[in-house]
């Protein structure tokens, strides 16, 4: 099951989290998931969107470091 993009959820992606900490993270993971499906969209048109995939490369680089400062 995706959540975000066309990766398939697995075992690997879980962990086991306190509700403080789910909440700070839930609005980074919206956004890292919005990324991974406009990623997902760039690169399935004809011809790919590379610009379009580099710039979405480029905001969730800076999402993550945001998160971990």
């Amino acid at each position: 099951m995706p959540i975000g993009g066309e990766v398939p959820l697995t075992t690997n992606d879980i962990a086991i989290i306190n509700q403080r900490m789910n909440s700070v993270l839930g609005g980074y993971n919206r956004d890292l998931n919005s990324i991974a499906d406009g990623i997902s969209n760039a690169y399935n048109k004809q011809p790919p969107d590379l610009k379009r995939i580099e710039q979405l490369n480029k905001a969730g680089k800076s999402i993550v470091e945001k998160a971990i400062k």
